[in-house]
């Protein structure tokens, strides 16, 4: 539903109201997706990108919280989730994982989705 999507990337979108759709979800009481793992993983994003926000200005700015938050997606692998067609090694995907921990605390990057190894639309 494009009215969900809009409210889920709103960057005023407050947790009170992600938790609203949370709950909606779970009730059933909206149209979402029937994928619950990609509508799971939209309200990941969401929550990185609220706490994100949310730290920083609790902090004034992002040096003195000494924390980057972002949300990353290791992409398909061969792991018992993933299952053994999955086209990537469960190093590749962690490799991914650190890139994204290992950025440096003066970079820009707070409250992002990482997706193959750069920022990606959620």
């Amino acid at each position: 539903d494009a009215n969900i999507k809009s409210t889920l990337l709103n960057s005023n979108l407050t947790l009170d109201q992600l938790d609203d759709l949370v709950s909606d979800f779970l009730g059933g009481s909206k149209s979402y997706p029937t994928e619950s793992y990609s509508v799971s993983k939209a309200f990941v994003n969401a929550f990185t990108r609220i706490y994100a926000r949310e730290e920083s200005k609790n902090h004034n700015n992002l040096n003195r919280t000494g924390v980057l938050i972002n949300s990353v997606d290791p992409g398909w692998c061969k792991t018992d989730m993933g299952g053994k067609n999955a086209p990537m090694s469960p190093e590749s995907g962690a490799d991914k994982v650190s890139a994204v921990a290992l950025l440096p605390l003066d970079s820009t990057s707070q409250g992002q989705y990482y997706s193959k190894g750069k920022i990606s639309s959620p």
